[in-house]
């Protein structure tokens, strides 16, 4: 109901529009439609008319303008994954009709897309608070040196008594960071609960993903707005590796102070002090890491807990020469 309230008020449409735009504003390659206020109320929104847009799914327009799927799913991506990591400003509906694509500008060697953004209807304020634990459980998530235990204390905070499904649920990837058990991924492939599960358990997840910390943040929100951004760029063929180091390099640019915050989103990256420049690099590299690692951590089955021993020395070896390795995490 207060969904489809908010929905229905066209001035809080344009209030989210227009909050979507400052969010954006260093980027060249992203349009939100201009919001026309003096032809706006709450049953009327104005904007301004967008031609030559097809919609990201449309791969037939895709080759005929000349653009690279890979470079439109990468633009989709980072675009979706700053929004949510640094902004905390999660657009509610990215289905493939509210999500458009058009040529941004062509040079001898080929075009480049614009992203396209419309229905700004509903969409899911992210607390900062909040905000940043997701971003803390991603990294301890694809990181060799993250514990075990500081992955479930960040994965609780969102899913209560079922943190261990937490991660998966952001990245399919994750499941070998996770402590899922063989009868937890048979039940998975059966579309059954796991034994161990309770429905009080399933009660008490949904309460905390729709109010994670007690300050009005619903995740479940989040999670839905990632799956049809997934979902549209699977339809891109885009890799989960790609998806992920997007989601990293976000996620690590969200911790950052917030001035570095802004100049690593209106300078780019390289305008970073080296230290975070590295962070970047290093978060890169955790993600091919894990690309290596996971045909053989599918052979490695139930020998799982080898891999966690192997991260748990990795990690005691680096405290005890005196690095941190996680300082960017905490």
């Amino acid at each position: 109901e207060e969904a489809i309230t908010m929905e229905l008020n066209f001035e809080t449409e344009a209030k989210n529009a227009q909050m979507t735009a400052r969010c954006l504003q260093a980027r060249r390659d992203v349009r939100v439609p201009r919001v026309m206020d003096s032809l706006t109320c709450k049953s009327v929104l104005t904007m301004e008319f967008v031609d030559d847009m097809f919609k990201v799914n449309d791969k037939q327009a895709i080759a005929s303008n000349h653009l690279d799927p890979r470079e439109c799913g990468k633009l989709l991506a980072d675009v979706f994954h700053e929004m949510a990591l640094v902004h905390g400003h999660v657009h509610g509906d990215p289905h493939a009709g509210n999500v458009y694509l058009r040529v941004h500008k062509c040079t001898p060697k080929g075009c480049t897309p614009e992203l396209v953004l419309l229905d700004h209807g509903l969409y899911h304020t992210v607390p900062d608070a909040m905000r940043r634990d997701l971003c803390k459980l991603l990294l301890a998530s694809v990181s060799p040196f993250a514990t075990r235990r500081r992955r479930e204390a960040l994965a609780t905070r969102f899913a209560g008594p079922l943190f261990r499904f937490f991660p998966p649920i952001l990245s399919p990837w994750f499941v070998f960071s996770a402590r899922l058990t063989m009868g937890d991924l048979s039940a998975a492939a059966k579309q059954q609960l796991p034994k161990n599960v309770s429905m009080q358990d399933v009660g008490e997840c949904l309460v905390a993903l729709h109010d994670s910390q007690g300050d009005g943040g619903n995740m479940l929100g989040v999670l839905h707005s990632f799956g049809y951004t997934r979902g549209l760029l699977n339809f891109l063929d885009f890799p989960e590796r790609l998806r992920l180091q997007s989601m990293i390099k976000y996620a690590i640019i969200g911790l950052l102070p917030e001035d570095q915050r802004a100049r690593a989103l209106k300078e780019g990256t390289g305008a970073l002090p080296l230290t975070a420049r590295v962070q970047l690099i290093a978060g890169d590299m955790y993600v091919y890491l894990l690309w290596l690692l996971i045909p053989v951590l599918v052979l490695m089955g139930p020998f799982l807990f080898i891999y966690e021993i192997w991260r748990g020395i990795i990690f005691f070896l680096w405290r005890l020469g005196g690095l941190n390795p996680l300082a960017w995490e905490e």
